[in-house]
């Protein structure tokens, strides 16, 4: 049970310092987003929709990802999965400029991140 132990609290050491890069690059990329989006020739209302959409699909999500995981009981494999799936989505934002595109993957990976 001891080398379990210390598997499982490398995993954790690995899995922090995952999310403590990953949230920090997020940090940072976050305010130049609406400045990338008018690099692209959006008006303001579309920044703004754009800017709206992951926290108010964050708000929404969050508990649904919460009974999920609680009712699996399998947390360790659902933030994982969801931690990958939303990398994927943050990267593919910048693959195309159109506003419904934009606005699917920015969602996809608010959905995924929540």
């Amino acid at each position: 049970t001891s080398s379990s132990s210390r598997a499982t609290k490398k995993q954790l050491q690995s899995m922090r310092l995952l999310y403590l890069t990953y949230y920090a690059s997020l940090g940072a990329l976050m305010p130049y987003l609406p400045v990338y989006f008018h690099s692209l020739g959006h008006p303001g209302s579309s920044i703004g929709l754009l800017g709206a959409v992951k926290p108010l699909t964050t708000f929404l999500v969050a508990p649904v990802w919460g009974i999920l995981s609680d009712r699996s009981n399998n947390q360790l494999s659902i933030l994982q999965l969801t931690f990958v799936s939303s990398l994927i989505f943050q990267l593919l934002v910048g693959m195309n400029s159109s506003l419904n595109y934009l606005i699917a993957t920015v969602f996809a990976a608010a959905v995924l991140n929540a």
